[in-house]
């Protein structure tokens, strides 16, 4: 049916974002390691070396916070070039591991929303505006409560909390939501619980 349905897309959605940052942090750790290899080289080596490997630390470090349109400087063929030549290869294939689930997030049928541990919303997808009838900007001034009529608020307080505690890793339950026009709908929701690098813990619903 079609709670099934939705309870699927939000599994999927949910794997797909731990397999991204799973993905990350491997990069991310093998690539930093190498750093401190190269950095212990460096201090060693001609003076030549700091330039290109202070920039490939910094570029590193905006990886780490999520952010793929670094520019890496042109790589030679020492250490140094190397590690330049795997962050450059690193960077490409998180762009498109990020590009997949990007698509996969924007184009749900289905609405789909991150919210952080205190319900403030994260990101959205284009269904989940269309239902609430907020644009993402909107949406990131807000938390979750604010979208629903205050007495929904006891619909969700006991199996999110079960959800934080990890006693069930998800729930799923009817719950109304307030459009920015005033209309009420009922929506089935199904929400889960996602850990990512950037944000912390998270909750997918």
């Amino acid at each position: 049916d079609a709670r099934a349905d939705r309870a699927d897309v939000v599994r999927a959605f949910a794997a797909a974002r731990a397999r991204q940052r799973v993905a990350w942090t491997a990069s991310l750790v093998i690539t930093l390691a190498f750093v401190v290899s190269v950095v212990a080289l460096a201090r060693a080596a001609a003076r030549s070396f700091t330039g290109p490997l202070g920039e490939a630390v910094r570029a590193a470090d905006r990886v780490a916070e999520g952010d793929l349109d670094v520019v890496l400087p042109a790589a030679g063929r020492d250490e140094v070039g190397q590690l330049l030549a795997s962050m450059r290869r690193m960077v490409a294939n998180l762009r498109r591991s990020d590009a997949r689930f990007r698509a996969i997030f924007d184009h749900a049928a289905v609405g789909i929303a991150l919210h952080d541990d205190a319900g403030r919303v994260l990101e959205a997808n284009r269904a989940y505006q269309q239902i609430v009838g907020y644009a993402l900007a909107e949406l990131r001034t807000m938390r979750a409560a604010e979208l629903s009529p205050p007495e929904e608020a006891d619909v969700t307080r006991g199996p999110v909390q079960a959800l934080k505690a990890g006693v069930v890793d998800r729930v799923a339950v009817e719950k109304r939501f307030r459009r920015k026009d005033g209309v009420v709908r009922t929506c089935a929701l199904t929400v889960t619980r996602v850990h990512t690098l950037s944000d912390g813990p998270g909750l997918v619903g």
